[in-house]
């Protein structure tokens, strides 16, 4: 019926925002998808059943509408900051602005979002004191009570590009998995410190004075 509508996104358990992209896709494309599905027949399997039953709920499509509008910006957002070698101006800068559309989002489930969000960013001291130095480093005076940070200037310099992100860690295991496969087993010290310098510093990072 449709031959160029893709299929849909699986959401990954381990990557918590997939789930958003999974219901952006529902939404953008809602119709045409229940119109393959009532073309199925009902009585063939429970699946189908319960599938249709879903799609025609006022309820599913009014979430639909819902999570679209006020948290599909998440799924850009979370991609943005996964982006490699971003300053730290810009991914915090990225982060405010998660910060204050969230606070825009209505009723009951907004006060949730908001106060869950506050929560957990009041507990993570480690965010406060990036967002201390980002201060610093556009010339600001630090506003919030993690401002009395103990780092060096040379320490805040190093600062210009931390990420605000588990994400460089996460493909940093991945590289070293494809290095150290179980099947490798002849593979020396010496040949494994030269094998990790090409993984780890890229041909656009090369130095040639180094």
């Amino acid at each position: 019926m449709y031959p160029d509508l893709t299929l849909p996104p699986e959401p990954i358990i381990t990557r918590w925002g997939t789930w958003l992209s999974v219901v952006l896709y529902y939404s953008n494309n809602f119709e045409k998808i229940r119109n393959v599905v009532l073309n199925l027949d009902p009585e063939a399997a429970i699946a189908i059943k319960k599938t249709v039953e879903l799609i025609d709920s006022k309820n599913s499509q009014n979430n639909l509408a819902f999570i679209s509008t006020n948290f599909g910006f998440l799924v850009d957002t979370i991609s943005k900051l996964e982006t490699s070698k971003m300053p730290l101006t810009e991914s915090l800068e990225i982060v405010d602005n998660a910060i204050k559309q969230l606070e825009r989002v209505p009723g009951e489930i907004g006060v949730l979002t908001d106060s869950k969000l506050k929560n957990v960013l009041e507990k993570n001291t480690g965010f406060n004191t990036v967002m201390s130095i980002r201060d610093i480093l556009l010339n600001k005076t630090p506003n919030n009570k993690y401002s009395e940070i103990e780092y060096t200037p040379k320490e805040i310099m190093c600062m210009k590009y931390a990420p605000v992100t588990s994400v460089d860690v996460e493909r940093s295991f991945s590289r070293y998995k494809a290095m150290l496969r179980p099947n490798r087993r002849h593979f020396t010290f010496e040949n494994f410190k030269l094998y990790v310098v090409p993984n780890c510093f890229p041909h656009e990072d090369y130095d040639e004075s180094e």
